[in-house]
């Protein structure tokens, strides 16, 4: 059985002004992968940012929604907890939330969920 919580990273509103939030663009993916590889080494099979940011489409609101694809099996509070050390010093300075999905490798390559399909299909992978 291959789980589907996620997490979103705690963010802390930033301080004052109308300051627009960071894209998620070639550097800031960079940066997400150098990160997670930091925390899950030979485990992390790839990362997947999918959603609005994939799609062009993000605004100042935008979260940035993140699969971070592992070699199985998946502990879902274990690797979401990685995933919130590893990353959320990179929220605080995006301004803007991270949402991170663990998914097992496989269960991503197989399309077994239609997020997966769906992120498949419109995902940059990072």
């Amino acid at each position: 059985m291959h789980n589907q919580g996620s997490a979103i990273i705690p963010t802390i509103p930033a301080g004052g002004g109308d300051v627009s939030a960071q894209r998620v663009d070639a550097a800031v993916r960079a940066r997400i992968r150098a990160l997670l590889v930091a925390a899950f080494g030979s485990r992390l099979q790839g990362v997947v940012l999918y959603g609005s940011e994939a799609r062009g489409t993000a605004d100042s609101e935008s979260d940035a929604d993140i699969l971070v694809l592992l070699r199985g099996p998946v502990a879902l509070g274990k690797d979401l907890k990685t995933i919130i050390d590893a990353l959320y010093p990179l929220q605080l300075e995006l301004e803007r939330p991270i949402h991170a999905l663990p998914v097992e490798a496989i269960a991503y390559a197989e399309g077994e969920f239609s997020l997966y399909r769906n992120a498949h299909k419109e995902g940059v992978l990072v």
